[in-house]
């Protein structure tokens, strides 16, 4: 995807428009998801949390970076996702989160983002945590210097290769309890594939950004 300079202004339109949200969620939702759309009651007990969804420029190009979680033994170990984590008692709104969690993780800085809107909020069902989606723009690649402690690995892809309809393939995957399930995924290569809550979360990211074309 080639970059051009009126991209991030149309962009920042779009979010002041109603969001695809469920709709594009449920493009990419694991079966667990479905299950929970019978009720879609969350729980009272349900964490709050925020990620960034970033775009920045590189070589005249958009990419998104996402992370590869460490093998911590959790639900999400090793799994791929965007930035991000729990919401701290201190943090003003959950901007603020989103852009605190990305600066520990991929250790950007916080002062050079431009922040383009907030996406449709997400109930991960496995981990019990509300999430609130914000996406950020850089004009330019960022140096990421990523946590050693929470990141195994930073991955870098084109925005033009996540458009591409023939990414989207149904995969089979192991959960944290051994089971394995087929799910709805961007399947960049072997060794990246992005299925779950980010899955969700990019969908509708994808679906706002193409709308501008339409």
């Amino acid at each position: 995807m080639v970059f051009q300079p009126d991209i991030i202004d149309k962009l920042k339109r779009s979010f002041e428009n109603p969001l695809p949200g469920l709709d594009a969620h449920l493009e990419m939702a694991p079966p667990l998801f479905h299950k929970f759309t019978k009720t879609m009651k969350i729980p009272e007990n349900a964490r709050e949390a925020a990620v960034l969804l970033l775009l920045y420029v590189d070589n005249g190009k958009l990419y998104i970076p996402f992370m590869r979680r460490t093998e911590d033994g959790r639900v999400h170990g090793g799994q791929i996702s965007f930035p991000g984590g729990r919401v701290e008692e201190s943090d003003p709104d959950y901007t603020f989160t989103a852009i605190r969690e990305a600066e520990e993780e991929f250790g950007i800085k916080s002062e050079s983002l431009d922040m383009v809107g907030a996406m449709s909020q997400l109930y991960i069902v496995p981990s019990n945590f509300i999430v609130h989606p914000r996406v950020a723009f850089l004009n330019e690649k960022p140096n990421f210097i990523p946590n050693e402690e929470e990141v195994a690995e930073i991955i870098e892809v084109e925005l033009g290769v996540l458009l591409e309809k023939s990414t989207r393939q149904l995969v089979k995957k192991k959960l944290h309890t051994g089971h394995e399930i087929e799910v709805p995924s961007f399947y960049v290569n072997s060794d990246t594939i992005i299925w779950g809550g980010t899955s969700m979360m990019l969908a509708e990211f994808l679906a706002i950004f193409e709308n501008i074309y339409q």
